[in-house]
C-alpha cells in the first residue's frame, strides 16, 4: 500500500514515508522504518520475483475527506526497479500499467 499523504499532522516523523510517483510508471516507496535489506521482509521485497511474490500497489492521496475514510485505488502489479538504504529501505517500483495522468499530476513530488 502506498499513500501519497500530503499532511504531516496525523503522523510522527518516524511514520512519515517518502512515497510518491516519479513518473506514471515508477513509484518511490519506503519500507517500514525498522526494515533492513538483510531482514526476511527486506529480502522478500528485494527478491519478490524469485521468491514467487506478486507486489500489488494500492494508493490514495488522502486518508480522510469530509470526515470519511477515502478508499484506496488499485494500480496493479509492480516489480522492483532499484533499492537503497536501510531503516527504511528506499525502493523504486515499476508499475505494469501506467497510473492515471490526473493521479500522477496531483501527487508527484513538488506537485
Amino acid at each position: 500500500m502506498i499513500t501519497f499523504q500530503k499532511t504531516e499532522k496525523e503522523f510522527s516523523p518516524s511514520t512519515m514515508y517518502a512515497d510518491f510517483p516519479i513518473s506514471r510508471e515508477l513509484l518511490h516507496w519506503e519500507s517500514q522504518s525498522n526494515t533492513r535489506q538483510n531482514s526476511k521482509t527486506g529480502q522478500n521485497l528485494i527478491h519478490h520475483i524469485q521468491r514467487g511474490y506478486t507486489i500489488l500497489i494500492f494508493v490514495r492521496s488522502h486518508k480522510k475527506q469530509n470526515n470519511c475514510t477515502v478508499p484506496f485505488t488499485y494500480l496493479g502489479p509492480a516489480a522492483c526497479q532499484s533499492y537503497q538504504s536501510e531503516r527504511p529501505i528506499q525502493m523504486v517500483w515499476k508499475l505494469q500499467h501506467q497510473m492515471p495522468v490526473e493521479m500522477f499530476e496531483d501527487n508527484r513530488k513538488g506537485g
